[in-house]
């Protein structure tokens, strides 16, 4: 399969979802990730989900992310995310229902899609 159809098949899966002044491109899990997830606690998931599913981010600038930081932009990274949204517990549960509306509106085009 050629890189550009894998890009445009995960792109399919991402959503920009804001929370207060920030703005994250957050990525569908698979139904095969939802199905490994599923036997984790509740809190776990929503780490998980926290953790893997946002690839992309803007409105985030240094300063956001270290005391005394640049007001300009910071280019997304994802290790610098993870350092960053772990001790944000103000974004988890944002990006978690919007990951898990995603997945809703998914199976239910998967099923319309059925005939289901």
């Amino acid at each position: 399969m050629d890189a550009v159809l894998r890009k445009r098949m995960l792109a399919a899966r991402e959503q920009w979802v804001d929370v207060g002044r920030f703005g994250f491109l957050v990525r569908r899990p698979t139904e095969m990730q939802i199905t490994r997830w599923r036997n984790a606690a509740a809190l776990e998931v929503t780490f998980t989900i926290v953790a893997e599913c946002v690839v992309d981010w803007r409105g985030i600038t240094e300063a956001d992310l270290v005391p005394s930081g640049a007001s300009d932009q910071a280019p997304f990274d994802a290790e610098t995310y993870r350092l960053w949204a772990e001790d944000r517990p103000d974004v988890w549960q944002p990006l978690a229902e919007a990951v898990m509306r995603m997945v809703d509106e998914n199976r239910k085009r998967m099923e319309s899609a059925q005939g289901n």
